[in-house]
């Protein structure tokens, strides 16, 4: 384990950070999973193909952190974030998109997403970032 890491996983108490993920696509869905459970910090205790999928699995799992694709079929990302908000509010929840976060819709910054990581830069340092810098004070 890298020293960053290990400082990280000291951070989170005796449990990894249980993380909710949700993309249509099967690839990135794989893609992301994988990148998220290189680290030891997190723990992928569900996905979902669909926001309405990822809304229920955050009401049954109850996660501390749920990284969402932007665009999906049904409930897009910025809906199922904002149920998510309302619904549990100490959630972080994470945006992901092929897109830069200037091409989409403004009603992001509104939606009570914690941060928006392209899927070209996405990384389990990145989403680690944004874990300590919103954990707590949704």
């Amino acid at each position: 384990m890298e020293p960053q890491l290990a400082a990280r996983a000291e951070d989170v108490g005796d449990h990894p950070i249980r993380v909710v993920l949700a993309d249509d696509s099967p690839q990135a869905r794989r893609a992301i999973e994988t990148t998220i459970a290189r680290s030891p910090l997190f723990d992928v205790v569900g996905t979902a193909a669909t926001g309405e999928e990822a809304i229920e699995l955050v009401d049954r799992l109850r996660p501390d952190l749920v990284v969402l694709d932007v665009r999906m079929p049904g409930i897009g990302g910025i809906e199922a974030t904002r149920r998510i908000a309302r619904r549990r509010p100490g959630t972080v929840v994470v945006l992901v998109s092929a897109l830069e976060k200037d091409e989409l819709p403004s009603v992001v910054d509104t939606c009570g997403v914690a941060a928006v990581i392209t899927k070209s830069t996405f990384s389990a340092p990145r989403l680690s970032t944004v874990w300590r810098n919103h954990a707590g004070t949704s």
